[in-house]
């Protein structure tokens, strides 16, 4: 495997965004599974002590990774680890995989933005669900607008 060299100043921005983007993901981890954020990235953290964090920069549209389904109780999704060579699937998923029937899933896309939670948008309704799966509004594709609802309990 080649090696790449990447300016100090450039791969010190890479490692500040990929901490703040991972602690966006143990937070949403975290409301989903109703625990502390904090408690949560306090274990993360313990369990990858003097563990090496390997980063693959492979990714892209043209390679996506490997294409195999993982799925929990309510959600499914891809694999995403690099594809043995010629092949759409890593090395765990070249013989056995998952079944999973997408026909009738939804196809959920995760709205960015910085001062909201995580929320996903399914483009065929336009509507927006949050991390436990609860539609909490609408997104206009057309007009690139959001409206959350305003829910009382």
């Amino acid at each position: 495997m080649a090696h790449l060299s990447v300016p100090r100043d450039a791969f010190e921005q890479f490692q500040a965004a990929l901490r703040r983007e991972s602690k966006k993901l143990i937070a949403d981890c975290a409301e989903f599974l109703h625990v502390s954020p904090s408690e949560l990235q306090k274990e993360v953290q313990e369990k990858l002590k003097g563990q090496p964090v390997h980063i693959s920069l492979l990714e892209t549209e043209e390679q996506p990774g490997c294409l195999a389904f993982l799925k929990d109780d309510r959600f499914a999704y891809r694999c995403r680890t690099p594809c043995v060579t010629n092949t759409s699937f890593c090395d765990k998923h070249q013989v056995l995989r998952q079944c999973v029937n997408t026909q009738q899933a939804k196809r959920l896309t995760r709205l960015a933005h910085k001062d909201l939670p995580a929320l996903w948008l399914d483009r065929e309704t336009e509507i927006v669900y949050n991390v436990k799966h609860q539609a909490v509004g609408r997104f206009d594709v057309s007009l690139g607008t959001l409206r959350l609802y305003v829910i009382q309990e």
